[in-house]
């Protein structure tokens, strides 16, 4: 593995070479360079940092990743740079963490679910199915909340957490088998991720693992029978509307989302920045998050109504129907208690949080 890392660095290096050689009057600064460039006495340092993206070329997520780097560069005037790279461009996935501490790249914006394998309260942290509300303030009442249990769990793996940038107005669920009742779950093959697959499950689908950039063939073969990937918006950009018949609301899985697009940095990297600098990410995570839930929101409706008029249909459950399907959710986290310190630490908080906000039968099976 370290040997990778360092091939992988060596790459990126020489890449950040090749494009300070190209033309212009001065030479431009090193990526991950700091200090004064010679400036007026007192200005800040110029800062250029790498950061490798969860989300995928071209999709609204990723637009909204690269919209904060904007706001970034917009509130320093230029001089604080965040250089993003899409999803796989300079390492996989399962090297984030040591190739951030590497400092392969000085950050990374990632999900929680892709590390609850070291930490199980990131899975909780991530989408949760039992959420009842699509509210940009109660997804920021609630991150408030549990967002210093998120830094701990990173803290674990020798990085620096330093906020969330994508707040998600959820995910649309797409069929190709009818299913409008909780019995018409049995034996259907669902693709999902995170607490979405102990949900499907326990409602009697049978869950199939596969990354995202799978769903459209397997759809289209059938090894698959309906799926959760993304939003309207972000479903029709990979045109998954090609492969399925139905869309099918509410959506049981993931209804708010602040899950995906967590900034984690090289803690040495973080450190060496201005207490500007750190001020100006923490303002901008928040300025960030707004901006995606109303984006990408606009962009959900407008897609949704494009897929009804161009024949997907629209199923429907039943009030009945989804109340219990949210209490089933909400039944699958009892098997997090006692996985760790910090599992503990946010249930207790989740609870607190749905009894403060009219969510008190959600809560109590979550208690049982």
């Amino acid at each position: 593995m370290k040997r990778k890392l360092a091939f992988i660095l060596a790459c990126v290096l020489a890449i950040a070479t090749l494009t300070a050689c190209g033309g212009g009057d001065k030479p431009a600064a090193e990526p991950g360079a700091s200090g004064n460039d010679g400036g007026e006495a007192g200005d800040l340092p110029k800062v250029t940092w790498r950061a490798q993206s969860v989300e995928t070329s071209g999709t609204n997520r990723q637009t909204c990743v690269e919209h904060f780097a904007q706001l970034v560069s917009d509130a320093t005037d230029g001089r604080f740079t965040i250089e993003v790279y899409s999803a796989g461009t300079l390492y996989g996935q399962e090297d984030l963490v040591e190739a951030v501490n590497n400092r392969v790249t000085e950050a990374a914006f990632t999900s929680n679910d892709y590390h609850s394998g070291i930490e199980p309260m990131l899975k909780l942290a991530a989408f949760r199915s039992s959420d009842l509300w699509v509210d940009e303030s109660l997804d920021e009442a609630f991150l408030t909340m549990y967002e210093p249990l998120v830094k701990k769990a990173y803290e674990t793996m020798g990085l620096t957490y330093v906020g969330n940038v994508l707040d998600l107005p959820g995910e649309c669920f797409m069929s190709n088998a009818r299913i409008e009742s909780l019995s018409d779950f049995n034996g259907v093959l669902i693709r999902s991720g995170g607490l979405g697959q102990e949900l499907y499950g326990a409602l009697g689908g049978a869950v199939v693992t596969m990354p995202m950039g799978d769903v459209y063939s397997a759809a289209k073969l059938g090894t698959i029978d309906a799926f959760e990937v993304g939003g309207y918006s972000d479903n029709y950009g990979n045109a998954l509307h090609e492969v399925a018949k139905y869309i099918v609301e509410p959506t049981p899985h993931s209804t708010s989302g602040v899950e995906v697009g967590n900034l984690v940095v090289n803690t040495d990297a973080y450190n060496e920045l201005p207490e500007e600098y750190k001020k100006v990410l923490e303002d901008c995570c928040r300025e960030n998050r707004s901006y995606t839930f109303n984006f990408i929101h606009e962009a959900d409706v407008e897609t949704r109504q494009v897929l009804l008029d161009n024949g997907i249909e629209c199923l429907t459950f039943s009030d009945e129907d989804f109340q219990e399907i949210k209490a089933t959710a909400a039944r699958t986290l009892q098997d997090y208690w006692g996985k760790s310190q910090l599992t503990d630490e946010f249930l207790n908080l989740y609870i607190q949080f749905l009894n403060d906000n009219g969510y008190a039968d959600v809560a109590a099976e979550i208690q049982k």
